[in-house]
């Protein structure tokens, strides 16, 4: 039967029914056969050759649902096609996000490196550099220990610091709760310019938030409404991370940001790359750095600087 037919045959059925199995539901049935009509007509319906590249595959989907979380605003608008859930407690904005994609900030030659580290599991060790408002990922990697990861931001420092045409030399700033301390103690060790950073510290500001990445987070995302952030505009996986966060405050009305633990429970990837942003803008990224004289006898991770390196 052609799709003509199909629609005279159904509208014909409207107007002078047969038996009708929803006589004491005559909306009900009306609604429910031009459904079954329209869902043949969508099984049937051929697609264009020219758009089959265009589809996306189930496991782009399943993709997608991993790398982003089900729940994050970006999985809803470009996989769902649904418009995202956004509330007052969404600490970057998605148009914000969206804006630093398409911006292109003009780059200071004052270089940072940041880093967030991990060490086994699903979590990712991310590198960030930084110069004014330009951020980008540098590497990102997973399942390495501790002395590999501060072999690669070692190469990243001096690989810099080898680029012409410098306004400074590079200086890391690494997250030193967990394992973060340990690659303090080597690239010190390495006599590298390092700052700890510690986002359990207490904050400058401690009558408005609750500790150090709250205020710097929410530095960020002030950065993010005032336009000075330009952020790679292929990483997805930073976008959706950015646009998942949520703040709030505490008893005694401080700003306080969704702790990981939190944002696992929503169904959501730890924001590895999120996390590591507000340290490349955090203010101890600019605190003299620890070298090896300074350092010695103040070892973070005590006995880690006694392993064999």
């Amino acid at each position: 039967m052609t799709s003509t037919s199909s629609a005279w045959s159904v509208f014909a059925d409207l107007l002078d029914p047969p038996e009708n199995p929803y006589v004491r539901d005559p909306v009900g049935w009306v609604r429910d056969r031009l459904g079954e009509f329209m869902w043949s007509k969508q099984r049937r319906m051929k697609v264009p050759d020219d758009l089959l590249p265009l589809l996306v595959s189930p496991e782009w989907v399943e993709e997608r649902k991993l790398r982003w979380g089900v729940t994050s605003p970006i999985y809803q608008s470009k996989v769902l096609g649904e418009f995202p859930d956004i509330s007052d407690d969404t600490l970057i904005l998605p148009k914000w996000i969206e804006a630093a994609q398409k911006r292109t900030l003009e780059r200071t030659r004052r270089p940072i490196i940041a880093a967030d580290i991990a060490r086994f599991g699903e979590d990712e060790t991310v590198i960030m550099r930084r110069e004014g408002g330009w951020i980008r990922v540098y590497r990102a990697h997973d399942k390495a220990d501790t002395m590999l990861t501060s072999g690669h931001i070692a190469k990243a420092m001096r690989d810099i610091d080898d680029e012409p045409r410098k306004n400074d030399w590079v200086r890391a700033i690494i997250d030193v709760p967990g394992v973060g301390g340990g690659v303090v103690d080597r690239l010190a060790e390495l006599d590298l310019p390092v700052v700890p950073y510690n986002g359990g510290e207490e904050p400058i500001d401690k009558e408005r938030f609750v500790n150090s990445r709250a205020e710097y987070s929410w530095t960020l995302q002030e950065r993010f409404e005032q336009g000075e952030i330009d952020i790679d505009p292929d990483d997805d996986k930073l976008a959706a991370q950015l646009g998942s966060i949520k703040w709030g405050i505490d008893s005694r009305g401080r700003i306080k940001v969704e702790s990981n633990d939190d944002m696992r429970k929503r169904g959501l990837p730890l924001p590895d790359r999120a996390d590591c942003a507000p340290i490349a803008f955090a203010g101890r990224a600019n605190a003299a750095p620890i070298n090896v004289e300074s350092h010695a006898g103040e070892s973070i991770t005590g006995d880690l600087m006694t392993k064999a390196w």
